[in-house]
């Protein structure tokens, strides 16, 4: 695992490149006024796993698109990365960057190739797609973590790493072109 300054990625169905660090926003008003109401629970992030579960439908989408926290929580629908990023963004607010990660890969019994995202707490898997219910048992298999501060990449899930100058590498993300950038 390496610590990249960031990642970005096509996760817009735009063309255009995006910094994954970007998508966490524990700052955000929404987010924040919800992690505070959360914060008082006897499990802040059970609390949390549970209200995004219940406020955001799982909704299978066409392509790769990324959603921000308060566009998931406007639709109150969104798939893995959508909802794995709005968690992430709530325990921000009560955990450190180290503490919490989006991940991005593949788990076991998924499509081969589709990619799934999910959030780690502690290396703990919470499955953002399922209600909480303490017991993750399928495999799963991280190609990258991030939040609005770390970036981290496994670099055996990119064999094809393209060095560029001034610490930035050209990756496939998903068959796409992404470009990490060292720090």
């Amino acid at each position: 695992m390496i610590e990249l300054k960031d990642l970005l990625a096509p996760v817009r169905n735009d063309g255009n490149l995006y910094s994954v660090k970007q998508f966490v926003q524990p700052n955000s008003p929404v987010v924040a006024a919800v992690a505070s109401i959360l914060a008082k629970a006897d499990d802040p992030i059970w609390a949390a796993h549970l209200w995004v579960n219940r406020v955001a439908q799982y909704e299978h989408e066409i392509g790769d698109f990324w959603s921000y926290p308060d566009e998931t929580v406007s639709a109150m629908a969104g798939d893995c990365d959508c909802t794995a990023i709005l968690l992430a963004s709530v325990l921000r607010n009560y955990l450190s960057p180290e503490n919490v990660l989006v991940a991005v890969g593949e788990y076991e019994g998924g499509e081969p190739y589709k990619g799934h995202a999910w959030v780690e707490v502690n290396g703990r898997i919470l499955e953002s797609t399922k209600a909480p219910n303490g017991v993750v048992t399928q495999k799963y298999t991280p190609d990258f973590y991030f939040n609005d501060k770390l970036v981290y990449v496994r670099t055996e899930a990119w064999p094809g790493m393209i060095p560029v100058n001034n610490g930035v590498v050209v990756v496939n993300l998903s068959h796409r072109i992404s470009v990490a950038v060292l720090r």
